[in-house]
């Protein structure tokens, strides 16, 4: 029981055992994080390892992900290479691999998960800009979409580029006329993660 124990305790310090994190400037409705400028509930795969009920901050500027030390309150940079995946707030982050395009050695969401898979790389850079006498911080967010279809990776940004991903098939069937609801915030991901799914219901046709 003792030897189990101290196994637990040098695991858990594993996951602590990075360097703290400055944070960059707020504002009132601005910050680099992804969803949220507090703790999220989240789980990870560390060195192999899986933390689970574990709180989670994704910094969007520098595309590392951040906990809380269990003892102090610090945040602590966790190191990217020794993650394989996370999830925070029910959104799954996976790293890419084995593709033959130039995508970014980093985190991305998981969007759609079928035949066809669908992710988003998300990334948020701070601008400094001057209004008068004043200066101030703001956060320009850009998301890039990654589609797999047949073990390439292609970047994909509407009904046109899915189609070409797919191989300019004659034989796609036509998608139905997609209703955006108004108080959809991002209407791109939206109709791509639908398109994908109709797609993906067809495919085994194609």
């Amino acid at each position: 029981a003792e030897k189990a124990y101290h196994m637990g305790i040098n695991k858990q310090l594993n996951l602590y055992n990075g360097r703290g994190h400055k944070t960059l400037p707020l504002t009132f409705e601005q910050h680099p994080y992804f969803i949220s400028d507090d703790w999220l509930m989240g789980s990870i795969v560390y060195e192999s390892d899986l933390y689970t009920e574990i709180p989670l901050q994704y910094d969007l500027t520098s595309e590392i992900v951040i906990t809380e030390h269990p003892y102090n309150g610090a945040k602590m940079e966790l190191v990217n290479s020794k993650i394989t995946r996370f999830e925070i707030d029910q959104h799954t982050f996976v790293k890419l691999s084995n593709n033959k395009t130039e995508v970014s050695d980093t985190f991305y969401e998981v969007l759609h998960d079928g035949k066809l898979k669908l992710y988003a790389h998300r990334k948020k850079d701070l601008q400094k800009r001057i209004e008068g006498n004043t200066l101030s911080n703001e956060y320009d967010e850009k998301t890039k979409y990654v589609m797999l279809h047949e073990n390439q990776y292609y970047y994909v940004t509407g009904k046109k580029s899915v189609i070409t991903a797919l191989g300019n098939n004659t034989n796609l069937p036509k998608p139905p006329k997609l209703k955006v609801e108004s108080s959809t915030t991002n209407k791109t991901e939206y109709k791509l993660i639908s398109l994908l799914k109709f797609y993906d219901s067809h495919i085994s046709n194609l």
